[in-house]
């Protein structure tokens, strides 16, 4: 079994950009290691990937996409403020 990141935006992105509340954190980061234990009591291979770019590879990212008409598109309002925060 595969998650993407989206599993796991409500530890990172939902919390830092208060698209979730502190109760709704806090259960994500109680409830989800027993989730993921009981998929592997079940046998299911389990899978994660975490990939981490630095902050200046993220800054260059968001540069280009700013800049390059291309690629503007891929800029969304979320981007520009989780850029600030």
């Amino acid at each position: 079994m595969l998650f993407d990141r989206s599993w796991y935006y409500r530890a990172g992105v939902d919390h830092v950009m208060d698209f979730c509340t502190q109760e709704q954190y806090e259960r994500f980061l109680r409830i989800c290691p027993l989730f993921e234990r009981e998929i592997i009591e079940d046998g299911i291979i389990l899978i994660k990937y975490f990939f981490d770019i630095s902050q200046d590879v993220q800054e260059e990212c968001f540069m280009a996409r700013a800049k390059d008409p291309r690629i503007h598109w891929k800029l969304s309002p979320t981007d520009i403020e989780s850029w600030a925060r």
